[in-house]
C-alpha cells in the first residue's frame, strides 16, 4: 500500500490533528516523512508509511554518531536510500552502502534496467557520491565487511522474503552490526511466501533463539537492536 493511500485512509478516519496521527504516540508527522521532489523518482512507491516511520524513528540517532556506517540490503530503484539520505540524515557528508543484485526477486516479472534506474534516481537527487554500491547477493555479505572497523551502526533489510534467506540475512547482518546498533526490516507481516513461512516466522524465530537481540517493535515492518 502506498504512502498516499495510507494517508488517505487515516484522514478518512478523522484521527489527524495538526498533521499528527494521534492514534499512536510513536507515529510521526506526515510532513517529516516526505522526500522533497519525490515525484522525480522513477519507479514504484513501495516505501509505505510504516517503513518510513521506522527508518525515521530509529535512524535519527545516526545524526549524533561520528562517521556512522549504514547498510541497505535490497535497494530496488533507490527510493529507500534517497529517503535515508535526504530525510533521515541531516548531514550531507553521511553516506551509506547499498547491496543488491539489481536483478529482482521471484515476484518481479521484469527487472530489466533496474540498476540503471537506481543510478539515475541517485543522480537526479545529487546522491551518487554518497552511495557505495555493492552488486552482489547477500549470501556474500560478510566478504565485503572483512576489514577492521567495518561494522555498521544501522541496517535496513528488504531482500529476499523466503524463510531461510531472511534467516541467513539476519544472522549475517548481526555479525557486522555494532552493539547497540539498529536493524529495520520491511514486510514483517508476510507470513506466507509461495508456501514458505516467510519474513514473519524468520524474524520471530531469530529473536526467540538469540538473547542478544531485542525486538523494539513490529507493524508492517520491524525494528531490532543488538544488545
Amino acid at each position: 500500500m502506498s504512502f498516499s493511500n495510507i494517508y488517505h485512509i487515516v484522514k478518512q478516519g478523522g484521527i489527524i490533528h495538526n498533521h499528527i496521527l494521534i492514534m499512536d504516540k510513536n507515529l510521526i508527522e506526515i510532513e517529516h516523512l516526505k522526500i522533497p521532489n519525490e515525484h522525480l523518482i522513477e519507479g514504484e512507491n513501495w516505501l509505505g508509511y510504516d517503513i518510513r516511520r521506522l527508518l525515521y524513528k530509529y535512524g535519527m540517532f545516526l545524526n549524533h554518531v561520528k562517521s556512522p556506517k549504514i547498510l541497505e540490503i535490497g535497494s530496488w530503484k533507490g527510493r529507500s536510500a534517497i529517503f535515508m539520505l535526504n530525510v533521515v540524515l541531516e548531514k550531507a557528508d553521511i553516506g551509506m552502502t547499498c547491496l543488491d543484485t539489481w536483478e529482482g526477486s521471484e515476484e518481479h516479472n521484469n527487472a530489466d534496467g533496474l540498476i540503471d534506474t537506481f543510478r539515475r534516481n541517485l543522480d537526479n537527487f545529487g546522491l551518487t557520491d554518497r552511495v557505495n554500491m555493492i552488486e552482489d547477493t547477500s549470501l556474500n555479505l560478510l566478504d565485503h565487511f572483512k576489514e577492521p572497523n567495518s561494522q555498521v551502526n544501522f541496517i535496513y533489510l528488504d531482500g529476499s522474503h523466503t524463510y531461510w534467506d531472511v534467516m541467513s540475512d539476519l544472522e549475517k547482518c548481526f555479525e557486522i552490526l555494532l552493539s547497540g546498533g539498529i536493524m529495520v526490516g520491511d514486510d514483517y507481516l508476510w507470513k506466507n511466501y509461495g508456501g514458505d513461512s516467510g519474513v514473519n516466522s524468520a524474524v520471530n524465530d531469530f529473536v526467540q533463539f538469540n538473547p542478544g537481540v531485542l525486538m523494539l517493535e513490529t507493524n508492517y515492518g520491524f525494528a531490532l537492536r543488538k544488545l
